[in-house]
């Protein structure tokens, strides 16, 4: 089918042809339609990603809450004005 856009290959190696197989089961009516599992798998994997990547944002976020407010009287009053002080105007 004619495109503008960029086509890719790939070599069914032996964990291509493992994953296409479980993409079958996960998805029969696409069975033996490869194209159409692959697209399946990307899609999974990009959400995967995603999945994965909100997830670390919320691990640092939640460290971030627990240090919060941890050092208290660390810096004595008026500290951030005297510091200030020095700077240039």
């Amino acid at each position: 089918m004619p495109t503008t856009r960029q086509r890719h290959v790939i070599t069914e190696t032996e964990d291509v042809a493992a994953a296409l197989a479980d993409a079958a089961k996960a998805w029969p009516e696409a069975k033996g339609n490869a194209n159409t599992l692959i697209r399946h798998l990307i899609e999974v994997g990009r959400r995967a990603l995603l999945d994965q990547e909100s997830a670390v944002i919320e691990r640092r976020l939640a460290d971030f809450d627990q240090v919060v407010g941890s050092l208290p009287g660390l810096y004595e009053p008026g500290y951030l004005a005297q510091l200030r002080e020095d700077w240039p105007a």
